[in-house]
């Protein structure tokens, strides 16, 4: 509203929109986002020998991380051999009473049987291969264990399974651990969280989906972002 010169009386003129953003200086913090941070456990329990990562230390997937060695790996790793070995004799033989079944040389209970025997071998074959997947071999270690000698089938490295900044290690050469054992956490860095600490008289100021710019003021670098959840 407005005075009006000649009558003294209050009228109303239109009111215009604001044009320039509201400024409130806010203090924050940044937080990593949780659903994105890559936790590195072992899954079977073992030795630590050596770890290649520290915390602050950046890394690419593919990278070493610890260096395990584990009497449970090697059991697998030989239980992978044995299925694999009995798998591919049964796998023979069954090609060989194949083509022997249609000379009728052998039976069909005989054939059917062999035929059985190479199906539940494979499957137990199947099994022990994927359980080493699941260990966090590689396809091509899986390949490589034949070639493996003595203590070599108990190593193990546990590599990073994506990029990203060391920011938490639990672990220390000499200890054992298992898959319960959270022994490395890393954290990408290509979004992180930023936490704006607002005074109770500000709240009607902030809103969702808000754009505001954020200040780091010690590495003199600004970014733009909104405002996408308000505690209460």
């Amino acid at each position: 509203r407005s005075s009006s010169s000649l009558t003294g009386l209050p009228a109303t003129v239109e009111a215009k929109p604001q044009t320039r953003p509201i400024r409130l200086e806010l203090l924050g913090t940044t937080d990593y986002v949780s659903d994105t941070l890559t936790k590195v456990r072992p899954m079977f329990k073992g030795r630590v020998d050596q770890v290649h990562a520290t915390v602050g230390q950046s890394v690419k997937k593919g990278d070493p991380l610890i260096d395990l060695f584990s009497t449970e790996l090697a059991e697998a790793k030989s239980t992978y051999e044995i299925e694999r070995i009995q798998w591919l004799y049964d796998k023979k033989l069954l090609e060989i009473r194949e083509s022997l079944l249609k000379t009728k040389t052998v039976s069909q209970q005989l054939y059917d049987e062999t035929k059985n025997n190479e199906m539940k071998n494979r499957r137990e074959y199947e099994v022990s291969r994927d359980k080493l997947f699941v260990y966090g071999l590689t396809p091509q270690e899986v390949e490589d264990v034949e070639k493996e000698s003595g203590s070599q089938k108990a190593r193990l490295t546990l590599r990073s399974t994506a990029d990203g900044l060391v920011i938490t290690r639990d672990v220390a050469v000499g200890n054992l651990y298992d898959e319960n054992d959270t022994l490395l956490v890393i954290a990408p860095l290509d979004r992180l969280w930023v936490w704006g600490n607002v005074f109770e008289s500000d709240l009607d100021l902030v809103k969702l989906g808000q754009d505001w710019e954020i200040q780091f003021p010690f590495l003199n670098y600004k970014v733009r972002g909104k405002v996408e959840y308000i505690s209460n």
